[in-house]
């Protein structure tokens, strides 16, 4: 999520190498502090996205000092921007939980795209996998690399579906308004479709995947 601007600004309570204090912002019924809950975007339209999405879920998992919680079902979508032609998206949205930085997670994650065989060439182009940090706990951060919360996740149902599903009460730091009550906005105000793709559903998958729906890929 790279940013090119030159403000710099950290409103931030989640864990930093500059010695900004622990979060203990959690979804209801889940106290695990002091780590910070951290909403994530998955996305990916080469190869196999179903299989390169549960395989960057389990790689985000296993980072030391990060807790896997929840996956969302599947979502095909229609690419917005980019080039023409390219191949519908498959999209999903994690809850995971970290005692990482913000800074420090964003460096992990970047890893594990680059690990995938990610090349960023194209802005918006196809990818064989896309991890977007939308919420870092009450974060609000603008630095060259890094915006926190992610500036355009209340205008895309295919980022507001799947967080709906797993994070509904999570609360955006600027807007101050739930995920799922920027969802509900969205929708009063929108046109836009976005397919859900029928996942099976059932007990959370084996390994470090812990899921409210079961992947049926292979990793």
């Amino acid at each position: 999520m790279p940013h090119g601007g030159r403000c710099r600004r950290f409103s931030c309570s989640a864990p930093s190498s500059e010695g900004y204090s622990l979060s203990h912002l959690t979804i209801p019924g889940k106290s695990v502090p002091p780590f910070s809950a951290v909403l994530l975007a998955f996305g990916a339209n080469l190869g196999d996205p179903r299989s390169q999405i549960s395989d960057a879920w389990n790689r985000v998992a296993q980072i030391p000092g990060v807790r896997g919680e929840r996956l969302s079902s599947f979502y095909v979508t229609e690419p917005v921007g980019g080039p023409q032609g390219q191949p519908d998206f498959l999209n999903c949205a994690g809850l995971v939980h970290t005692e990482l930085s913000p800074e420090r997670f964003l460096d992990e994650i970047q890893s594990i795209e680059t690990a995938m065989g990610r090349v960023r060439t194209e802005h918006w182009g196809p990818r064989i996998i896309d991890i977007d940090i939308l919420l870092f706990g009450d974060c609000v951060i603008q630095t060259d690399r890094l915006t926190i919360p992610h500036p355009r996740m209340h205008e895309r149902s295919f980022v507001l579906d799947p967080a709906t599903e797993i994070a509904p009460e999570m609360i955006h730091p600027i807007f101050k308004k739930s995920v799922q009550q920027m969802r509900n906005a969205f929708r009063s105000c929108s046109s836009c479709t976005t397919q859900r793709e029928q996942v099976q559903r059932g007990s959370a998958a084996k390994g470090p995947i812990s899921a409210t729906h079961e992947i049926t890929g292979t990793t």
